[in-house]
């Protein structure tokens, strides 16, 4: 069966939700605004998606460990980026195929904007996994492999690609809220590094709900949607892990059972920058449920901004050394 319309009453699509950014709390949450309840967007509701280019500032003063000084850390994030780019990919051939179903304008040009945003962030992970292999990290051999498993998604429906692609949006979208909703992960990180995360976690909010809404006109069924986040989630986390762990080994500091404990606990413990996404990761199993849900409004506001003024201070940088 399909996905239940909104309510004709309120406009929602599923029970309200906390609306604060995923591992936040009301004290925490002071550089960037929580997020509130919103309807599913109409097209004049869908937020501005614009496709940014970035231009990475990394250089040899970059720091190896750029995420706190800390290896295990800033390799679980480095283990992301090494599957960005194909990931990025998959999600751009996943809604392409469903184009003839897209027949709302508005829709269409967001599927564009969306495309756009995906092709820009694919070419600076590319950029910033180069810099991670110039490193010594063994970037070609684990590229190698995850194009390998990618063949196994192109075996499957349209339909099947386009809910994979969904539910890696949904793992996407919460933790770009959590990043944007936690002042301390974004001062943590390196400044020649920061832009990138901040810049693709804008993104990812902007276009969160474009390919749920093409899956939607494309009559996508709920049951079909479920099944294929449940199994998105335990191929993804265990492919994420395991790629750390390769990174880890290869840094010498997978035996180093003290430093990964205070990783898991900066990260998932009481208080941890993750420690509260579990709600929203399980608002995806509701029938009716919309990543619009959730207004990221103030987030994306808060966020752009503080781009804005950190892109603005780097070109300052750039040509005070210049002249």
């Amino acid at each position: 069966r399909r996905d239940p319309p909104p309510d004709a009453r309120t406009g929602a699509c599923g029970p309200e939700e906390t609306g604060r950014a995923p591992g936040s709390s009301p004290e925490r949450a002071g550089l960037l605004p929580s997020a509130s309840m919103s309807s599913r967007p109409t097209a004049s509701k869908r937020p501005s998606i614009v496709p940014r280019p970035l231009r990475l500032a990394l250089s040899g003063t970059t720091p190896r460990y750029w995420l706190d000084g800390d290896a295990v850390s800033t390799q679980l994030f480095n283990a992301l980026s090494i599957v960005f780019p194909r990931g990025e990919r998959m999600f751009v051939e996943a809604v392409r195929l469903h184009k003839d179903a897209v027949t709302e304008s508005e829709l269409r040009q967001a599927v564009r904007d969306f495309i756009g945003q995906e092709v820009n962030h694919s070419r600076a992970h590319v950029e910033f996994n180069a810099w991670l292999a110039s490193l010594g990290l063994p970037i070609s051999e684990l590229e190698r492999e995850i194009e390998e498993r990618m063949k196994a998604t192109e075996a499957l429906s349209p339909e099947k690609r386009l809910a994979a692609t969904c539910a890696l949006e949904h793992f996407t979208a919460i933790l770009a809220a959590a990043l944007l909703g936690q002042p301390g992960l974004l001062e943590s990180m390196h400044p020649d590094v920061r832009p990138l995360w901040l810049w693709h976690a804008i993104e990812e909010l902007e276009h969160k709900s474009v390919a749920y809404d093409v899956y939607q006109a494309s009559g996508g069924t709920y049951r079909t949607r479920v099944t294929m986040m449940a199994l998105v989630t335990v191929t993804f986390l265990t492919r994420v892990a395991r790629r750390h762990r390769r990174l880890l080994r290869e840094e010498g500091v997978f035996d180093d059972r003290a430093a990964r404990r205070r990783s898991a606990w900066k990260f998932f413990g009481p208080g941890g920058y993750l420690a509260g996404v579990v709600p929203h990761y399980l608002a995806y199993y509701r029938p009716g449920f919309h990543p619009a849900n959730v207004d990221d409004g103030a987030l994306l506001a808060a966020g752009r901004a503080a781009l804005d003024a950190m892109l603005a201070a780097s070109e300052a940088s750039t040509l005070r050394r210049a002249s």
